[in-house]
């Protein structure tokens, strides 16, 4: 992606490059997944609640923090794209999301 990403910022790749790129970061994904799940039993890190606000389509970088969280031992609910506040405060009553401040994703150099 972060290629894609950075021929895209050139000018070498276009629109339909980045919605093909996301849509394969999307298989990939429900691919790996269940492999990832099986390596990380142990108890999760945190609940974290995602979605795009009312009038943002866009779903591509949501998809890719989606995943990082899961590979990384978080709980995920994905409310979708483009929802009312009010979904949102809906779905964190529901859900109730938490993350302590100890529960960092690994990440090279940090």
């Amino acid at each position: 992606m972060e290629i894609v990403g950075q021929r895209f910022e050139k000018g070498v790749y276009f629109l339909p490059h980045l919605m093909m790129a996301g849509e394969m970061l999307k298989e990939i994904s429900r691919m790996i997944k269940p492999l990832v799940q099986e390596q990380k039993a142990e108890a999760k890190k945190g609940r974290v609640l995602i979605g795009t606000v009312e009038g943002d389509i866009h779903d591509i970088g949501k998809n890719i923090v989606v995943f990082l969280l899961e590979a990384n031992g978080f709980e995920v609910r994905d409310i979708g794209i483009n929802q009312k506040p009010a979904k949102f405060v809906e779905a964190i009553k529901e859900f109730q999301p938490k993350v302590s401040r100890d529960e960092r994703i690994a990440h090279p150099g940090v």
